[in-house]
């Protein structure tokens, strides 16, 4: 709840004294110069107005003033909470009063808070310097949880971090919160110490920023190598079999994930499909996260999905549901088939401890198995890795090769039909 009185500087004052506002919200508090001066003998405490006296013969529009500046400190912080879905640390709204207000005085220093406001505020209408093509949602979103749980961070601390503190001593007592606090787990902790290196990275190319820790190898980005499903061509074939005739939601699910595992195409990419993509049995089309235009031959499966939808809508295939709605009705029809009741180990480390779950293979399907089961069933068919990556988009083999899931005795079956093949 936002609190705002007027006080004088000096009470005691023989003479004009200035008039200070004092804002409170949320255990803050920002003393603000209100602009205006007045002898504490016109001065009434308790309505924190001048009183209303004909020796002091101004005080209606001295007060008018006074009014006039609480409501519009009211409505500024309030358009601050709606813009940003938070409410502002201290040094942020005496910047927005300084906009408002248009203080000439000393400009406020751009402390790493301020700093990420900014950066998240210009990163919605940015665009990748390599592709042109606008930040994902996905991006915009790391950017407000790294802000969410810094804020979180320095309450604890009960002091909020500047450039100058992020050193090795911050980087431990960051992770030691993520991890012990907050329990995430190895890469999420690595996804936000990745995303402050970004922002500092930032904030130095521009002169706001002089400490160069974060560059330092031992403020490492730690990540964790995943244990994720993919599905074979036999249990594909399985989920295509399945009548679903009489349930049109899960008709259309199941044909959308199947054109995604015989596509490589991510959720936003194979939901998105439009008639001028198809071009002689070839799929064009630009990806939304890359911005890369990818080609990909048309396989049986997914020309047996057009010719099932053509005609029946304005694009070649159903519209999707949310993702969200999309991985819970996939489980559900997962869960049809007794292969995929079979128990699967998923290891991670969170908190810091690493633990095993065992799980029913179809409660860890989701949309994005789909582009996992793509790349990992064309590795296993002989296909080379490279020109799988043309069309996954992988930069380098070994972030390929460790996306795929290939356990060791699969590994040691396709060195066999290797050799027999030679």
């Amino acid at each position: 709840m936002l609190n705002i009185n007027f006080n004088l500087r000096d009470k005691n004052s023989d003479k004009e004294t200035p008039i200070n506002v004092v804002i409170r919200w949320n255990n803050q508090k920002l003393v603000y110069p209100s602009g205006d001066s007045i002898h504490p003998k016109y001065w009434d405490p308790t309505t924190q107005k001048a009183l209303s006296t004909k020796k002091y013969r101004e005080h209606p529009e001295f007060n008018l003033r006074l009014i006039d500046m609480e409501t519009k400190i009211s409505r500024c912080f309030r358009s601050f909470e709606i813009d940003n879905g938070r409410l502002p640390a201290i040094d942020e709204f005496r910047n927005e009063l300084n906009l408002l207000f248009e203080r000439t005085i000393k400009e406020a220093k751009v402390t790493l808070t301020i700093f990420i406001q900014k950066f998240r505020e210009e990163a919605k209408t940015k665009t990748n310097v390599h592709t042109g093509v606008k930040l994902a949602d996905k991006t915009l979103t790391s950017y407000n949880q790294l802000q969410t749980v810094l804020n979180e961070y320095n309450a604890k601390r009960r002091k909020p971090v500047d450039f100058e503190d992020i050193d090795l001593e911050f980087y431990r007592n960051f992770t030691k919160f993520l991890t012990d606090t907050k329990n995430f787990s190895v890469n999420n902790i690595g996804k936000h110490i990745k995303t402050l290196k970004t922002i500092m990275n930032d904030a130095t190319e521009r002169g706001y920023n002089k400490n160069l820790t974060f560059k330092s190898k031992k403020f490492l980005v730690q990540k964790q190598s995943v244990d994720s499903i993919y599905l074979d061509y036999l249990e594909l074939k399985l989920i295509e079999e399945l009548d679903l005739s009489k349930e049109p939601k899960y008709d259309r699910v199941r044909d959308l994930f199947l054109v995604g595992c015989y596509t490589g195409l991510r959720f936003s990419d194979f939901t998105s499909i439009n008639h001028k993509n198809i071009k002689n049995d070839i799929l064009e089309i630009e990806t939304q996260k890359t911005g890369e235009t990818v080609a990909i031959p048309i396989h049986d499966v997914v020309k047996n999905i057009l010719v099932k939808y053509e005609g029946k809508f304005q694009t070649p295939l159903p519209p999707a549901l949310s993702n969200q709605k999309m991985n819970e009705y996939l489980k559900e029809i997962c869960k049809r088939i007794d292969a995929l009741k079979k128990k699967v180990s998923i290891k991670e480390t969170k908190g810091g401890e690493t633990s095993s779950d065992n799980f029913y293979k179809y409660e860890l399907v989701t949309t994005h198995t789909a582009r996992r089961s793509f790349a990992t069933n064309n590795f296993k068919s002989g296909i080379p890795a490279q020109l799988i990556m043309k069309i996954t988009g992988h930069g380098s083999e070994k972030v390929f090769l460790n996306y795929i899931k290939i356990t060791s005795t699969e590994s040691a079956e396709l060195m066999r039909n290797y050799w027999n093949n030679l």
